[in-house]
């Protein structure tokens, strides 16, 4: 079976420190300097924007709530004001049920007194056709008395009638007026009703609108994450920059091609890729070896000082020569046929001295 162990080799392993000797440690790249510094100025400012946009959603946001609590506010002086006006209307109802009991007890009284009169009509009636009181003196002297005094009591009934009639057209009158109020009162339960209704769909709108100004100022915190983790590693880029320590890189590194799809294998990954897809370098360096190696192809390797190589396996064809000096994501060849996926891509594997280093925790996140 083919292993990396290959290239552990006491031959290849003299090529590298041959190298070594020759690797530039303390070299400074002003042009990368200078793109470092532009981008962190630039991001500086997206920072400050992003800062300043988030502030005025949350103005906006704190604004509209406070509108919202403003017509809750409002709401429940309405609801109070419906409750008032429902117990009067409540209270109308209660006496306009009064007055007719009233009513209908008076007219019922009036019947029986019409009842009442009306016997009497005819008792006098009756008096008045009888023919014999004409010739007894004392006979007819008996009916004038029982006539004045039944007509007195007519008259009397007749005026209580009256009175009580009068006192119907009272009660009708007060409960006409009792109808007025009501009707009065259930407009204004109508208008204050209507009133709130537009209360409540302003504060829908309101709601609406709060919801859109919180994702909106989500969208724009989560950039801000986004800018001032670009910011960070800007920063910590321009350190490394300085230095072009590998061992500051972890978590930094370049990846050497586009995709970052990968499986393990051996002592590496294999990253997926295109046919013809450009192999960049992951860190300054310099070419230790370039050429064919058993079990992996064409390959690449880089000497990044301190006991730190990267490997750049099944290379369709390598774009350096050994004692070249390539900067971060510089070309140094193409993607080749990789047999472990049997297709397409890259095997990639960083080492320092003989240990082999988990690749992903290198790499850029």
């Amino acid at each position: 079976m083919r292993r990396l162990s290959s290239i552990t080799t006491f031959k290849s392993w003299l090529k590298f420190i041959i190298f070594i000797f020759l690797f530039p440690t303390s070299h400074l790249h002003s042009y990368q300097t200078t793109q470092y510094k532009k981008a962190l100025e630039k991001k500086n400012k997206e920072l400050i924007l992003k800062k300043k946009e988030i502030k005025k959603l949350k103005e906006q946001e704190k604004k509209i709530y406070a509108n919202i609590l403003e017509i809750e506010s409002n709401i429940k002086q309405i609801n109070l004001e419906i409750n008032k006006k429902k117990e009067e209307l409540n209270n109308l109802e209660s006496k306009e049920k009064l007055l007719q009991a009233q009513i209908n007890k008076l007219k019922k009284h009036i019947r029986q007194k019409k009842e009442y009169l009306n016997q009497v009509l005819k008792l006098l009636w009756e008096a008045y056709l009888q023919k014999s009181f004409l010739s007894n003196l004392e006979n007819f002297r008996s009916i004038y008395l029982k006539y004045y005094w039944l007509k007195a009591i007519y008259e009397e009934y007749n005026q209580e009638l009256k009175e009580i009639e009068v006192n119907q057209r009272e009660l009708s009158e007060k409960i006409l007026k009792l109808d007025s109020l009501k009707l009065q009162i259930k407009s204004k339960i109508d208008n204050i009703e209507e009133k709130k209704d537009d209360l409540l769909r302003n504060k829908m709108a309101l709601f609406s609108n709060l919801q859109k100004v919180r994702a909106l100022s989500m969208i724009k915190e989560k950039q801000l994450e986004e800018i001032i983790d670009t910011v960070e590693k800007i920063k910590y880029n321009l350190k490394i920059l300085k230095t072009r320590q590998f061992s500051r890189a972890k978590g930094y590194l370049f990846w050497p091609v586009k995709s970052k799809k990968t499986i393990l294998k051996r002592k590496g990954i294999v990253i997926y890729a295109k046919k013809g897809d450009k192999v960049s370098a992951s860190f300054w360096g310099k070419v230790v070896y370039e050429g064919k190696l058993r079990g992996f192809g064409d390959v690449v390797i880089l000497y990044h000082g301190k006991g730190y190589y990267t490997l750049y396996a099944y290379l369709s064809k390598a774009n350096v020569k050994i004692g070249q000096m390539v900067e971060p994501k510089e070309p140094i060849g193409e993607v080749g046929f990789c047999p472990a996926i049997k297709g397409y891509g890259l095997y990639f594997e960083i080492r320092k001295g003989k240990k082999a280093l988990n690749p992903k925790t290198w790499l850029s996140s």
